[in-house]
């Protein structure tokens, strides 16, 4: 029997930089063709943007030592799936990370904030329901 792991939603704006052509498509061809490719293009996003990508980055950092407990999905908001995600949870401007169907934004929004909810969840007796279906 396996278990549903926490969903969790990073949601924001993101350099596109970072994005790959195709799911397939793990190789980065560009900063092949053009070496420093990568650091131009990130140096021509505004600082909003760049701090977002940082809290991500430390946020997963972090969300790691769950393990297999999480489910992590990163939205960007200039998507399809974006705007989905920013009309079904009311996120409105800026930033937010959904937990469950808790949503994290504004003051509220902080790794620490974060990470002991999550804790609190996996740990604390709520753990993710265990599925009774066959993977």
């Amino acid at each position: 029997m396996g278990f549903k792991p926490l969903k969790i939603i990073i949601y924001g704006i993101f350099p596109t930089v970072y994005s790959t052509c195709a799911p397939c498509c793990s190789y980065d061809y560009f900063s092949t063709c053009k070496p420093g490719y990568s650091d131009e293009q990130i140096s021509e996003y505004p600082d909003w943007v760049l701090e977002q990508q940082d809290f991500m980055v430390k946020l997963l950092g972090e969300l790691s030592r769950f393990g297999r407990w999480v489910r992590v999905e990163v939205v960007s908001g200039d998507s399809i799936r974006g705007v989905y995600v920013a009309l079904r949870y009311k996120v409105g401007k800026g930033p937010a990370v959904i937990v469950g169907n808790r949503v994290f934004k504004g003051e509220e929004l902080s790794i620490e904030n974060i990470v002991n909810y999550v804790g609190l969840l996996i740990k604390g007796g709520e753990k993710p329901k265990i599925s009774t279906t066959a993977q």
